[in-house]
């Protein structure tokens, strides 16, 4: 098959799933004004794997104009085949009419199966073409991944392996005390910037909890400990982890990215993502961060972590994010380390509203996410 004919559809996925199937040799774009935006980054993804793009516009809310541009193209490109995956209902029912006087064949994706399926005249099933990563995902809704925040996890987590889980269990077991304890070494390490770090138990109305202190150092975190009268001394075992330990939320998304990469439904993920909304690079770029990405077959799951209460701010963020670069493909996480449904029922009922799945304090005490995220349809 050499041509493939689609109607464009604001859904990203719609417009590049049966090619990235069937790779045809070219792809023709039938579609309005609304494909302008979107022409440069549809022509650089199929150009990727060898195949030319072209777009030829119309009036997508006229069945006339849309049946004409369609019976152009096949005259001019008798090998074709029409996908009816996307489009408006007009373009579709334009295509319908054309099925009784054409011999071509009709396919349409199925992204929720995985495959292309032969409407007429056209092989019955065919399997889906790649698997997606995160980044194809981005840049098909026209934007782009500009690295990572202020640390670069996605190094970090490779570097401190088996230690990210040690961390996690420190951070659960403490998980009522650990953010006055991070406060303490927020101001002791800003006093003292040394390998060796000294400071008194209690300054500035902060108590050092030596009981995480001890567990610490007893799990290897910390490769020195000692106390003298009022004083302390410490040091850290890994560099990065001195970096991230002044972070309260950070052991959340680095459990949530590593959870992420052992379940074998997903098959690409990515921790704190820049997302460049526009993918053209400018002083004043529109940026926003996503704490954890993945791609579970075509769709995007969309995770903001937080440790403490979740405000309406955050759920609206992570609902937006969805909806702009995921679309209907796409799912919105929030995993918290609070009871969200009893001491935040207000914000919780609005998540719930929006369609966004829910992770709390007791799924990460019993070891729920992995399950909970392969349950995601």
């Amino acid at each position: 098959m050499k041509t493939l004919i689609e109607l464009y559809d604001l859904e990203p996925i719609n417009n590049v799933y049966s090619a990235d199937a069937i790779k045809p040799k070219e792809v023709i774009f039938v579609g309005g004004s609304e494909m302008t935006s979107r022409k440069t980054f549809l022509r650089k993804y199929l150009s990727e794997n060898g195949i030319e793009v072209h777009f030829e516009k119309c009036n997508p809310k006229d069945c006339d104009s849309v049946g004409k541009k369609i019976l152009e193209i096949i005259n001019t490109h008798p090998d074709s085949t029409l996908d009816l995956t996307g489009g408006s209902d007009e373009a579709i029912f334009a295509a319908g009419r054309l099925s009784a006087g054409c011999n071509i064949p009709f396919i349409r994706a199925d992204v929720d199966k995985e495959c292309v399926m032969g409407v007429y005249n056209a092989p019955q099933k065919v399997a889906a073409g790649k698997e997606y990563t995160v980044e194809d995902r981005i840049r098909l809704a026209g934007g782009e991944i500009r690295g990572t925040g202020h640390f670069n996890l996605q190094k970090i987590c490779d570097k401190i392996g088996d230690k990210a889980d040690l961390m996690w269990n420190i951070f659960m077991d403490f998980h009522t005390s650990w953010y006055k304890q991070v406060r303490y070494f927020q101001n002791a390490m800003r006093l003292c910037d040394a390998d060796v770090i000294e400071a008194f138990r209690e300054f500035d109305n902060m108590t050092c909890n030596m009981e995480i202190m001890h567990r610490l150092y007893n799990d290897g975190i910390l490769s020195s400990l000692n106390t003298k009268g009022s004083k302390i001394s410490f040091s850290f075992s890994d560099s990065d982890i001195r970096k991230l330990i002044c972070d309260v939320g950070v052991w959340l998304e680095i459990y949530v990215y590593r959870t992420l990469l052992l379940c074998e439904c997903i098959n690409d993920a990515r921790i704190s993502v820049m997302i460049d909304w526009d993918a053209v690079q400018e002083e004043f770029d529109v940026l926003n961060e996503i704490d954890v990405l993945a791609q579970k077959g075509a769709k995007t799951i969309f995770i903001s972590c937080k440790s403490g209460p979740v405000s309406v701010d955050a759920v609206n963020e992570v609902d937006i994010l969805k909806n702009r670069f995921g679309g209907r493909y796409a799912d919105a996480v929030i995993v918290t380390a609070t009871n969200m449904s009893r001491d935040n029922l207000c914000v919780y009922k609005r998540a719930i509203e929006l369609g966004i799945v829910v992770v709390e304090f007791e799924d990460l005490i019993e070891g729920n996410l992995s399950k909970i995220i392969t349950r995601i349809p």
